[in-house]
């Protein structure tokens, strides 16, 4: 017996929605979403910025860096996270321009202690380097999310890397059960935060800042 048109496309359409709501898999044996904790259980959090100045790029890093990454490693598009930094944490390596930099005309750490990055979910995903005996892969995507930097917050798709581990004799000997590593490099325009700099003075350094992140995270 003929399925009516009506039902056979309703059919259609629910195959279709579930394939999507899978998402792009790892072909390794773990399943089921996970949130991971940014810690320094396997490897220290670093985010570095570089800013181009006149006589030299002035470069600095973020020492407080908290926040947690879900991933599922049977839905990869599905990863969501949130990545905190405290304003005050930078550091340039010249207290003289750190205060600069934190006081009103610029960061304003005071009124605004913390930089904020969210991953709402991943797009273009891409498997590489699986090993399924090691229960390892490499996932190269975009991260879909926002980023809020001086009580501003706007969109940010940026590219991400991200080496998935799951549970291993090794891994329990540290305490943890899955790991995550997640990499990303992205620029910051000034202006699109409210960030304007002395006002006598200008900009006295370039329109961007370069943020390059390095994060680990377990369960």
């Amino acid at each position: 017996m003929k399925l009516p048109v009506i039902l056979t496309t309703a059919l259609l359409l629910m195959l279709q929605t579930s394939v999507i709501e899978a998402g792009t898999g790892l072909p390794i044996g773990a399943a089921g979403a996970k949130k991971l904790t940014i810690g320094t259980i396997i490897g220290t959090p670093l985010v570095k910025f570089q800013v181009e100045a006149a006589i030299e790029d002035i470069k600095g890093v973020a020492s407080d860096v908290k926040g947690s990454i879900t991933f599922d490693p049977q839905n990869i598009e599905g990863t969501k996270g949130e990545i905190v930094v405290a304003t005050a944490s930078m550091n340039t390596s010249l207290k003289l321009r750190d205060d600069h930099m934190f006081d009103k005309d610029w960061l304003d750490a005071a009124n605004y202690p913390t930089i904020t990055c969210t991953i709402e979910k991943l797009i273009d995903v891409l498997v590489k380097n699986v090993d399924a005996t090691a229960g390892q892969a490499t996932v190269e995507a975009k991260a879909v999310g926002t980023f809020t930097l001086h009580g501003v917050t706007k969109s940010l798709t940026m590219p991400i890397r991200l080496v998935y581990l799951k549970e291993s004799a090794n891994l329990k000997q540290k305490g943890i059960t899955n790991a995550v590593s997640v990499q990303a490099k992205f620029p910051v325009l000034w202006k699109d935060y409210g960030v304007k700099g002395k006002k006598n003075l200008g900009m006295s350094v370039g329109e961007s800042v370069d943020i390059d992140v390095t994060l680990y995270a377990a369960l």
